[in-house]
C-alpha cells in the first residue's frame, strides 16, 4: 500500500538541521552578547515573521491549488525535461509574474517539482521575481554559459 501524505514525517532532516543551527547560533549569541542580544534577536524574528508570513502563506496556498488543479502529466509536458526552451520561457514569465518574490515562489517551485517539472525550469522560476525586467533576463541566463565556455 502506498504511503499517503498523512504518513509523511512532520519533521524531516532539514527541520532538524535548521533547529540545530538555530540552537547553536542562539548559544553563540548568548555567550558572546548576553541575554539582551537574545531578546533583540527574538524581536527581529517577530518583525521578519510578520513581514514574510503572508507571502509564504500565499505561496503555499497557490502551490496547493496548483497540485489539485493542474494534472502531473500537464506539468511534465509543459515544464518537464522534454519541454526545452518552451518550458524555460513559461518559467520565465511565471516567475516574473509570481507575487511575493522568493517567499511566495518557493512553495510553487516545490509543487511544480513534485509534478514533474525539469530542474532547469524550477531554477528559472525560483530565480525570477516581480519587478525584474524580462528583457534583461536572457543576458542573465546566458552569463553562466559564457563563463563555462571561457573556463572550460
Amino acid at each position: 500500500m502506498a504511503k499517503s501524505r498523512a504518513d509523511a514525517p512532520l519533521i524531516d532532516r532539514s527541520v532538524v538541521i535548521f533547529a540545530v543551527a538555530a540552537s547553536l547560533a542562539g548559544c553563540i549569541c548568548l555567550w558572546m552578547r548576553g541575554y539582551a542580544a537574545i531578546e533583540r534577536a527574538f524581536g527581529f524574528t517577530g518583525e521578519i515573521l510578520v513581514n514574510v508570513a503572508p507571502q509564504i502563506l500565499g505561496g503555499v496556498m497557490i502551490a496547493g491549488l496548483v497540485q489539485v488543479l493542474v494534472p502531473k502529466d500537464a506539468i511534465s509536458r509543459w515544464l518537464g525535461e522534454e519541454a526545452g526552451m518552451r518550458g524555460l520561457l513559461i518559467a520565465e514569465v511565471a516567475g516574473a509574474l509570481t507575487p511575493g518574490g522568493p517567499f511566495g515562489s518557493f512553495a510553487l517551485v516545490y509543487a511544480l517539482g513534485k509534478g514533474g517539472a525539469d530542474i532547469g525550469v524550477l531554477a528559472r522560476q525560483a530565480d525570477l521575481e516581480p519587478g525584474r525586467t524580462l528583457h534583461r533576463e536572457p543576458l542573465h541566463a546566458l552569463a553562466p554559459r559564457q563563463h563555462r565556455q571561457r573556463d572550460g
